[in-house]
C-alpha cells in the first residue's frame, strides 16, 4: 500500500506558496488600482508590514531614549532643585508667620504690663546655657543697640531675667530661674500680698511670702512688684506647692515659672537707664 498521505501535503504547501507568491507579484503590479487583486494585494501588504513596522518603532523609542537619557536626567535634576527651592521658601513663609506671631503676642504683652512706652530692643536668643537648667541665655543684641548691664528681659510669656554682661553685638542674660536670682513679687490675686522668690536649681521657682500671716494658694500668679530693677506687673509664674516653715514662720513655696527656658528665642531688653 502506498503512503501518499505526507506528499499530497507537500504538493498542497508548495501549491499555496506558489500561489501566494503569484499574489504578492500580481500585487505589486496592482497596488493603487481600485480592483479586488489591487485591495487584496494591499490588506497583504499591510500584514506583513505589520511586525515589522512594529519593531522598527520599538526600535526608534529605545534609541530615542537612549539619545535623550542625559537631557532627561538633567531636566529631572532640575525638576528636584526647583522642588527643593519651593519647599526651603515654604519653611521660610511659616518662619515668618511665626516670628511675626510672636513680636504680635510680646507686644500686646508689653502694652499689658504697661511697658510699651520705655526704650526697647526686641531680638532672638542665639545661645542656650545648657548646664544650669538654661538659666543664662545670650542674645543678639549688644551695646550697638543701646543695650547696657541690668537692662531687663522679658518674652511674651513673662520675666526672662537681667542682662549681665555686654559686648558691642551680644549680651548674656542671667534668667529668673537661676538660684543667684531674686526676684521682688506681689501675689496677682491679693496685691497687698509681698515676698522674694529666686530659681530652685532645678529649672524651678522657690521663695517665701515677707507677711508669716499672708495666705497663699496653689496655682497663685506671681508678679514682679517693682521693687529692685525689675519693673512691676511682668508675670513671673504660678505657685505649685507651699508650707509654713515651723521654725521662721515663713511660708515657703514652689512655683513654676511661665517662661519655658528650654525654647526660648524671641526676646524684648527694657532699656533700665
Amino acid at each position: 500500500m502506498k503512503r501518499t498521505g505526507p506528499h499530497r501535503k507537500q504538493i498542497i504547501l508548495v501549491l499555496v506558496v506558489l500561489a501566494l507568491a503569484g499574489i504578492l507579484v500580481a500585487s505589486f503590479l496592482s497596488v493603487g488600482s481600485d480592483t479586488w487583486l489591487g485591495r487584496t494585494a494591499e490588506t497583504v501588504i499591510q500584514w506583513v508590514q505589520k511586525p515589522f513596522t512594529a519593531a522598527g518603532n520599538a526600535v526608534h523609542g529605545t534609541l530615542y531614549r537612549i539619545a535623550h537619557a542625559k537631557e532627561l536626567e538633567a531636566e529631572n535634576a532640575e525638576l528636584k532643585e526647583r522642588v527643593a527651592e519651593l519647599e526651603a521658601e515654604l519653611r521660610d513663609a511659616k518662619l515668618s508667620r511665626v516670628k511675626m506671631l510672636e513680636l504680635t503676642a510680646l507686644e500686646q504683652a508689653l502694652n499689658d504690663n504697661g511697658l510699651a512706652g520705655r526704650d526697647l530692643v526686641t531680638t532672638r536668643v542665639t545661645a542656650l546655657d545648657r548646664s544650669n537648667w538654661y538659666s543664662a541665655v545670650t542674645i543678639g543684641a549688644g551695646t550697638k543697640d543701646g543695650v547696657a548691664k541690668d537692662d531687663v528681659v522679658v518674652s511674651a510669656q513673662g520675666l526672662v531675667g537681667r542682662v549681665i554682661s555686654v559686648g558691642p553685638g551680644w549680651a548674656k542674660v542671667l534668667c529668673v530661674i537661676h538660684d543667684s536670682q531674686n526676684v521682688s513679687f506681689r501675689v496677682f490675686r491679693n496685691l497687698d500680698i509681698l515676698g522674694i522668690v529666686s530659681g530652685a536649681g532645678d529649672g524651678t521657682l522657690s521663695g517665701y511670702l515677707l507677711d508669716t500671716d499672708a495666705v497663699l494658694e496653689a496655682g497663685d500668679t506671681l508678679i514682679t512688684s517693682g521693687m529692685g530693677i525689675f519693673p512691676e506687673n511682668v508675670p513671673i509664674g504660678r505657685v505649685t506647692s507651699f508650707r509654713q516653715d515651723e521654725d521662721s514662720r515663713l511660708v515657703r513655696f514652689t512655683a513654676e515659672p511661665f517662661v519655658d527656658f528650654s525654647k526660648l528665642d524671641v526676646v524684648t531688653v527694657i532699656k533700665m537707664q
